[in-house]
């Protein structure tokens, strides 16, 4: 009866911290939250990365919210933060890149105008 009770009550207590101590979606969410939003600002000609990344970081701290887990909310955040931040810095570069190649195509084709009509004198 007294190892019974003795099994019991130690594994209430390893069923307690394993709750309580058990945050890896919370840190993954966090980690890939974190790397999402420097790699937007890194490497902003390639935004797809931040996007999985943050992806990641979303579905990570919602499932570590569900289990209570402490990182999750800020990897939560970070997720979508990094989310939002790399499609705000897509739009922008495809309307400067955009913009930047109209003007670079129009000086070209000018320039090979002035050529093809200098060359036919």
């Amino acid at each position: 009866m007294v190892d019974n009770m003795e099994d019991q009550q130690w594994q209430e207590s390893l069923d307690e911290y394993q709750q309580t101590e058990n945050n890896t979606m919370g840190i993954i969410a966090l980690v890939f939250g974190i790397l999402g939003i420097v790699l937007s600002v890194v490497i902003f000609c390639i935004p797809i990365v931040g996007i999985l990344f943050g992806i990641v970081a979303l579905v990570c701290g919602i499932i570590g919210k569900r289990q209570n887990q402490k990182f999750a909310l800020a990897g939560l955040i970070l997720g979508v933060a990094a989310i939002l931040l790399d499609i705000t810095i897509f739009i922008l570069v495809m309307h400067f890149g955009i913009e930047f190649l109209e003007e670079f195509l129009k000086e070209f084709y000018d320039e090979f105008i002035r050529e093809m009509k200098k060359h036919k004198k």
